[in-house]
């Protein structure tokens, strides 16, 4: 094998390898996936073996690159330094299933089991993709909720209202809001969410969907909030995806534990305190002390506002809903920004 020949290979090994070791590094330290992390590196390794197909090694290799000329080291594009985190993952990405495409062409020539391995591991990369992406926004998702120490829920009468209160709410740094509209259309919730979503995206806040999946799905939004006579989490997650975030109310120290069972993200404890936004009794901060020993976040929800909502702090909770408190307030972002500077100073 010529040179020339030698240093495309290494060229592209050394492409795919680098691609794969800066993905399993985010899967290593940023997603914490073991599952994921142990794929790339096993591919990472049969890349290593496959080169053996080939009846090369890696010494081969650098001495080969040793004594090429590289024109293309100098070139340099300015996308290459404009990129995001997303855009880096997404890049690394292409560069391994490119590098290996290119030793799937070249193997070919000298080793027909050697081109089938790299087109294996090829396709395999493509579903490590495919599964990593789906981790990696959830992970971006609720990174934003358990940062969140206010998750604010919407509900008025006029539907108009909806876009000037969001844009209020997201301008006082709110970053979870829940579209509870029980008295609106499909197409009424459908218009909104649409609306919404545009906004929350550009503040990197999160929307989450009150009961129905399927427009959340439809709009694009980060989640859905499930109620104890809506559909299961599971069958919420057939209409989502796994990328999206399924929360769960519950009302007592039973639906929790039924509750955890069906593995939603988040659940919702309350009302803490009386409330006319839910049909169920106040359930006190007692349910708040049985919640916070759980495995998965929860939020505190019903009757708090900013003169109650230390009580759901001091019990334990780590973040509170509040609905009236910023939908009702004559400034939504001024009774917002004073809400999220008291949990602040509340929560350590």
């Amino acid at each position: 094998m010529d040179s020339k020949t030698l240093n495309i290979i290494d060229a592209n090994i050394d492409r795919a390898l680098e691609g794969l070791r800066f993905i399993e590094d985010v899967c290593r330290f940023i997603l914490q996936d073991k599952e994921l992390n142990a794929r790339l590196k096993n591919s990472r390794h049969q890349i290593i073996n496959t080169i053996k197909l080939l009846e090369l090694n890696r010494t081969e290799l650098a001495i080969a690159r040793a004594k090429g000329n590289d024109v293309g080291s100098t070139i340099l594009q300015k996308e290459e330094f404009t990129k995001n985190f997303d855009d880096l993952l997404l890049s690394n990405f292409s560069r391994v299933q490119e590098s290996l495409r290119a030793l799937e062409e070249l193997s070919k020539i000298y080793s027909t089991n050697a081109a089938k391995s790299f087109k294996s591991l090829r396709f395999d990369n493509y579903k490590i993709q495919t599964d990593f992406l789906i981790k990696y926004k959830k992970a971006k998702r609720m990174k934003i909720f358990n940062d969140s120490k206010i998750y604010a829920v919407l509900t008025l009468e006029g539907s108009k209202r909806y876009v000037p209160l969001v844009k209020s709410l997201l301008k006082a740094g709110i970053k979870v809001i829940q579209l509870r509209a029980k008295g609106l259309s499909d197409k009424e919730i459908l218009k909104i969410g649409k609306k919404l979503i545009l906004l929350t995206k550009k503040s990197d806040a999160l929307l989450i969907i009150d009961d129905r999946p399927d427009i959340a799905f439809v709009i694009g939004a980060d989640g859905v909030h499930l109620g104890q006579d809506d559909l299961p989490v599971k069958e919420a997650r057939v209409i989502l995806g796994h990328e999206f975030i399924v929360g769960k109310s519950t009302h007592s120290e039973k639906q929790i534990d039924l509750a955890l069972k069906e593995n939603p993200d988040y659940f919702s404890v309350g009302p803490i305190f009386e409330t006319n936004t839910v049909p169920y009794k106040p359930v006190g901060p007692s349910l708040i002390k049985y919640a916070k020993n759980k495995t998965i976040p929860f939020v505190a929800i019903g009757g708090l506002t900013e003169k109650t909502m230390h009580i759901a702090f001091k019990a334990g909770a780590k973040r509170i809903a509040v609905v009236k408190a910023v939908c009702n307030a004559e400034n939504p972002e001024k009774a917002a920004k004073e809400i999220l500077k008291k949990a602040e100073k509340l929560v350590k």
